[in-house]
């Protein structure tokens, strides 16, 4: 279990995720490394998990964690039952399969464990920093559709 927080050094840079924090499930250390590399420039705060299993306890003791790109082929817990547990846990959260598996049935099994994007590796660069971008400005366009106070019933 490792935190690590992307500096964002160059200012001209397009993709700001400082706000953000990603738990990338991967027990692949190169696919973690090059996700790792891959999201730097960002910003981002980036949480590993090595198995489905470590993905369900960050996400139960990080209330922070607004992403999880999910790995569905780990050892100990498959990204599949995963998602699932997470889903159960926290509806709200984001959560993008990657994996090599691209036939649609594939694509349909990620969907159904509660899988809100997708992600086929290899992992190109712009799709991540893309797809990212548009999950986060969804999440910051409906916090802003939030109600900026609440009454108490009763």
């Amino acid at each position: 279990m490792e935190t690590t927080q992307l500096n964002n050094s160059n200012s001209s840079y397009p993709f700001d995720f400082r706000e953000h924090t990603i738990l990338i499930a991967e027990d692949i250390d190169f696919s973690f490394l090059y996700l790792e590399a891959v999201l730097r420039r960002s910003g981002v705060k980036i949480l590993w998990a090595q198995n489905g299993k470590e993905a369900i306890e960050h996400v139960k003791s990080n209330m922070n964690i607004d992403l999880v790109l999910m790995d569905m082929h780990m050892p100990v817990m498959n990204g599949y039952d995963a998602t699932s547990a997470i889903s159960a846990l926290r509806p709200e959260l984001t959560i993008i399969a990657q994996t090599a598996f691209v036939l649609p049935d594939d694509v349909k099994k990620c969907f159904a464990a509660g899988c809100t994007g997708y992600l086929a590796k290899p992992i190109r660069k712009d799709q991540l920093l893309n797809l990212l971008a548009e999950k986060f400005d969804k999440m910051e366009q409906s916090e802003d559709a939030a109600p900026l106070y609440r009454v108490n019933a009763g």
